[in-house]
């Protein structure tokens, strides 16, 4: 209505725009004669009564995107609450309709998508880069894995709400344990831009996110949310390498957390654990899983019984601290006809030695 009444401007003749942003490191605009405008905003700390201007500038052709307005607003909210749970950097965010998806301070370029579950997934990853590189200014060029990593670990439970069977995610573990262990897949340490696109999109956002989200496991949200906050307290804006990060989880966990940071970080390996025993004995399932791969994962294993029913069994990451071997004792009440390793999301190379049947 606005744009066929032809007032938006209050002068055709000439119009002036002045633009002004503090602490970014580039700058983007685009304009046009015919996109829609969707504006909403959000008040993202109780400690000030400012609240984030958020829209979104779109093709009217564009349907995916005449919900992208509440999406990012929800996003942002998520990101300002519960993880990283630091309010948004920014007075404004703006999602336009270009193509592809690109991040800019303030601003994310987005091509249209076919499934709401895609649209979330590009909106909210392209609005978490606010924080990881921008508002951080770590170097994406060189490490992308402290940006990409970030911005796909930080949405996961966001676009989870919106996920069918999680599948994005299972994609991707999936693609993973396709490449893990190939001879041109690097350590996440090896700068970026000496990667080859298969070797870079292994290193900056899946094997990455991984380890962050394997991290947060391990850690407890509490405790992994206190480090975090203490390295983005005081490093934003001072471009920190990876060494910060770890030294500053160091800290504040009060532990050396090498045996986790070198493989996952450092090392050439991959994930890949073994089922290597599990036989009853008074009343006692006993398990033995045994860690092959060089990188530690969580276990998780499902016990089937004769009857249908199901136990489940886990623990995260941080058995493999001080071994490789790992005895588990669980008491039963039912007879058990099989016992599984391992989990959709998470990545294991060889899942044929995941499986015994209990004789």
């Amino acid at each position: 209505q606005d744009l066929n009444e032809k007032n938006i401007f209050k002068d055709d003749k000439e119009n002036i725009f002045k633009y002004n942003a503090e602490n970014v490191t580039d700058f983007v605009f685009s304009f046009s004669d015919h996109y829609l405008w969707d504006g909403v905003s959000l008040p993202v700390t109780k400690l000030f009564p400012s609240r984030v201007f958020i829209d979104a500038a779109y093709k009217k052709e564009s349907k995916d995107f005449y919900g992208v307005a509440k999406i990012a607003r929800e996003t942002i909210e998520y990101l300002s609450t519960q993880m990283p749970a630091v309010p948004f950097p920014y007075p404004c965010f703006t999602v336009f309709n270009g193509s592809g998806g690109m991040e800019f301070p303030m601003m994310i370029n987005d091509g249209s998508t076919e499934t709401l579950e895609s649209t979330v997934q590009l909106t909210s990853h392209e609005t978490s880069h606010q924080y990881f590189p921008f508002f951080m200014g770590t170097n994406e060029q060189k490490y992308a894995f402290m940006d990409e990593g970030w911005a796909v670990f930080l949405p996961l439970r966001f676009q989870q709400r919106y996920y069918k069977n999680d599948f994005p995610r299972i994609r991707e573990i999936k693609n993973f344990e396709d490449f893990a262990g190939n001879e041109t897949e690097m350590p996440l340490i090896v700068p970026s831009v000496s990667l080859d696109y298969r070797s870079y999109r292994t290193s900056a956002y899946v094997r990455s996110s991984l380890a962050y989200r394997f991290l947060d496991d391990f850690l407890g949200d509490s405790l992994f949310l206190s480090a975090l906050w203490e390295f983005m307290n005081d490093w934003h804006g001072k471009h920190p390498i990876p060494y910060d990060f770890f030294f500053t989880f160091n800290r504040i966990a009060g532990k050396d957390l090498s045996w986790y940071w070198k493989p996952w970080f450092f090392e050439f390996g991959y994930p890949d654990l073994k089922l290597s025993k599990a036989y009853v004995e008074d009343y006692t399932l006993k398990i033995t899983v045994q860690k092959i791969g060089k990188i530690p994962i969580p276990v998780a294993i499902k016990i089937i019984n004769f009857d249908g029913s199901q136990d489940k069994i886990y623990r995260d990451a941080s058995v493999w601290k001080d071994s490789d071997e790992l005895q588990i004792d669980y008491k039963i009440s039912k007879p058990v006809k099989q016992v599984e390793l391992g989990r959709e999301d998470i990545p294991d190379v060889n899942r044929e030695n995941n499986k015994i049947v209990i004789q």
